[in-house]
């Protein structure tokens, strides 16, 4: 699968807020004169990266994908109807509602 900038940008937003995680934990320590050894610098830096790159792998696929919601995801599945839906098998609203037309019955084809 083609990645593409646009890809690569919604990643990085969706990972800035760690990258701001981590520049308030640098700036502490270096207020507190903490110093970080070379090595730990290097394996927190390959764990990052290791995070980006599971990044990566499981979110961009799932930016192609097709978008399906509301009645266009239920189309061609089969249900079992629990409870027949009456005028009396749901609560009624405190109030009045509307009722300028009839409400059209849904159709899934």
């Amino acid at each position: 699968m083609k990645r593409t900038i646009k890809d690569w940008l919604i990643v990085l937003v969706l990972l800035l807020d760690e990258i701001a995680a981590l520049v308030l934990v640098l700036l502490v320590l270096s207020f507190f004169n903490i110093r970080i050894p070379l090595w730990v610098t290097v394996v927190i830096a390959l764990l990052l990266g290791g995070f980006a790159f599971m990044v990566h792998k499981v979110i961009i696929p799932s930016f192609h994908k097709k978008r399906v919601t509301g009645s266009e995801g239920m189309i061609g599945r089969e249900g079992t109807v629990i409870k027949p839906l009456t005028l009396g098998s749901f609560p009624m609203p405190p109030f009045p509602a509307p009722s300028h037309s009839p409400t059209p019955a849904l159709r899934v084809t």
